[in-house]
């Protein structure tokens, strides 16, 4: 099972930021490729909980970025 990390976003649709849960990034997947798998999990996501929305009202997505040196959205250091 592959280790998983929380995203986090708001779109100007929702009330309240929501997360959804997607593999991490591997330690050498380089981040542009990293963030092209957020941005379809988030869009696959969000369609998901409001079908009539456009991608283009996002506000903000949160990306966990590790103080200890690990990638950028990598799991947490405790996960299996």
């Amino acid at each position: 099972m592959p280790k998983m990390t929380t995203i986090r976003y708001k779109c100007s649709c929702m009330q309240d930021e929501a997360a959804f849960d997607m593999p991490a990034r591997r330690f050498n997947e380089d981040t542009i490729d990293f963030m092209g798998r957020v941005t379809k999990w988030l869009s696959d996501v969000h369609s998901q909980r409001s079908p009539f929305c456009r991608t283009s009202k996002c506000e903000y997505v949160k990306i966990p970025v590790p103080e200890d040196g690990r990638p950028i959205g990598s799991s947490p250091k405790d996960a299996n």
